[in-house]
Order: C-alpha cells, then structure tokens, then sequence
C-alpha cells in the first residue's frame, strides 16, 4: 500500500473506546489519553498495484483459523461502507513527539482502512494523536 498522511488542526473528542485495546494500552505507555490531542487529518492510501492486492489476500488467507475473522471484518465493513455507513476514522496513529522527528505510529484501524480500499475509497478519515504541549508558565528551566 502507498500512504500519504495530512494532518489538520482540528482537534477532536475520542472516546477511549472507540479504539481497541491494543491501541488504548498504547497511548497509556505514551501518558495517557489526558496528555494528548486527538487530531482529524485525511489518509491518502492505495494499493500499489493490483498484484499487491491480490497478495495482501491471499497472505489473509493463509493466517491461522483463529486469525480469520479479521478478513471477515474487512469484508463486513467494506460492505457497509457500500451501503452508505462508513465508520468515523479508519487509521488511528500515534505521534510520540512533538517535533516532528519520530515517526507515525499506527495503533488502531488497519482493517477499516482496507475496507475503506475494498469499497472504493483512497481519501480516508483518520485521527492521529499527538502529545499536548506543555503549559508556558514564564519561567526558565531549572539547571539542577
């Protein structure tokens, strides 16, 4: 898949639960969801090449049974995304700086994200949450 990420200014309200727990258990070993903003951008995602979507698939196919259910999601979802119910964000990322230095990370939402491919769609929601900045109180840090 090629991606490409804008991120706007636009800061939202996420319910902790609207993300899965490996995401929630991610931004906790980042501070926790207090210490962070959750901000709207837009993903521009495509499978590189019709053979790449096909060995996507088929790598789904051989997973574990167990693993399974995963693929069904995919397809479920890109159904209803069809049908005009598209869920709020696919991707979900995690910027553990505030320069700019570290990269993305993803925490939740791959398998919305192919389901957004799957129906039809490269310009996707995503939310990408990014430490707040530290209050400016006025006075210099200490040289302890």
């Amino acid at each position: 898949m090629s991606f490409s990420i804008l991120v706007t200014n636009t800061i939202i309200p996420v319910d902790e639960m609207q993300l899965d727990r490996r995401a929630r258990q991610d931004i906790l070993n980042y501070g926790g969801i207090d210490s962070m903003h959750a901000a709207k951008g837009i993903g521009c995602i495509r499978w590189q090449s019709p053979t790449a979507r096909e060995s996507w698939w088929q790598q789904q196919r051989l997973r574990p049974q167990a693993k399974q259910a995963r693929v069904q999601d995919v397809v479920d979802y890109a159904n209803r995304m069809q049908q005009g119910e598209f869920p709020p964000f696919a991707h979900v990322y995690l910027h553990p700086s505030l320069t700019g230095v570290a990269p993305l990370m993803v925490i939740d939402g791959t398998r919305r994200t192919v389901a957004y491919l799957e129906a039809g769609f490269q310009n996707i929601p995503v939310l990408v949450f990014r430490r707040k900045p530290i209050a400016a109180t006025g006075n210099p840090p200490s040289s302890a």
